[in-house]
């Protein structure tokens, strides 16, 4: 899931981002001795609440946040902090991470987790956050 990134000024153009930090790729790996920070682009704030909502169903994603599009304008010389290894995450490249309560292990108790209209056929329920 998702492309490296070395600048900011390589983020595609976005309404917001949601940033998080992966803990189980931290410190290794093409990440050794950094975070592993995620960054996902995203065209609404409906599309960010979604991609937030998702990351705080996993275990293994901390600092979540959403920001406006300006907020990686501010970071000197085109950098991003020395201690991140920055990973971009788009509905092309992490379809999932959009989709309303993807990660949620909680089976909806219309259906059993078969698919209904009360889940959007997924058979999920949302953890945490809402539709857009």
């Amino acid at each position: 899931m998702g492309d490296h990134l070395k600048h900011p000024s390589e983020l595609p153009s976005a309404t917001r981002y949601v940033l998080m930090q992966d803990t189980f790729l931290s410190g290794w790996g093409e990440a050794e001795g950094k975070d592993c920070m995620y960054i996902f682009a995203c065209d609404t704030y409906a599309d960010a609440e979604i991609v937030k909502a998702n990351a705080e169903a996993r275990e293994d994603q901390t600092r979540i946040s959403i920001q406006p599009s300006t907020f990686f304008s501010d970071f000197p010389n085109d950098d991003f902090p020395e201690n991140w290894h920055a990973m971009l995450g788009t509905q092309e490249n992490s379809a999932r991470w959009y989709e309303p309560g993807a990660f949620s292990t909680e089976r909806c108790p219309d259906c059993e987790g078969e698919g209904c209209e009360e889940c959007d056929d997924t058979g999920r329920v949302e953890k945490k956050g809402a539709r857009a």
